[in-house]
């Protein structure tokens, strides 16, 4: 468990819900009332992935999610992201039967460190199951920040 507020979530290996196999994993609020995000997550070296493109899966089922949750995975660089998704701009809310969802990012070269997961921001539940983790060609589209803008700021007297 991580997220920015970690201690309104709790997680746990769900046997009466699951896509395929026995189990899948349960995230979930634990108050009322939140006002932050809690994740379940895995973090591994990213050697098998450098240079190439990937795809994460997974499928997911939600229950009266009110703020949104998703997938998400990062790659990382000497301690800074290079390639970032978190499915902000196409967010799971509400409750939905098991629907599956990717990710698709660039492993840079320089890559040293691909994390991921799904996360729960606000209050409701989430079950996921049948994680992947796939090799795809370079005409996938990607899914998440393809590459930073610097701001135009204007700043008149």
């Amino acid at each position: 468990m991580a997220g920015s507020q970690p201690e309104a979530f709790q997680m746990e290996s769900d046997t009466s819900e699951f896509h395929s196999g026995g189990s899948s994993a349960h995230l979930f609020s634990t108050e009322n009332s939140v006002r932050g995000f809690g994740t379940i997550m895995q973090s591994f070296d990213a050697d098998e992935y450098r240079g190439k493109r990937v795809r994460l899966s997974a499928w997911v089922q939600s229950r009266d999610v009110q703020d949104w949750a998703g997938l998400w995975m990062r790659v990382d660089a000497k301690g800074s992201s290079v390639s970032f998704d978190n499915m902000a701009d196409r967010p799971i809310k509400g409750s939905a039967e098991w629907t599956q969802h990717h990710i698709v990012l660039d492993v840079p070269e320089n890559a040293d460190t691909i994390a991921l997961g799904a996360l729960l921001s606000g209050t409701g539940e989430l079950w996921v199951d049948d994680f992947e983790l796939d090799l795809v060609p370079q005409s996938t589209p990607l899914t998440g920040q393809r590459q930073r803008r610097p701001l135009n700021l204007r700043f008149d007297d």
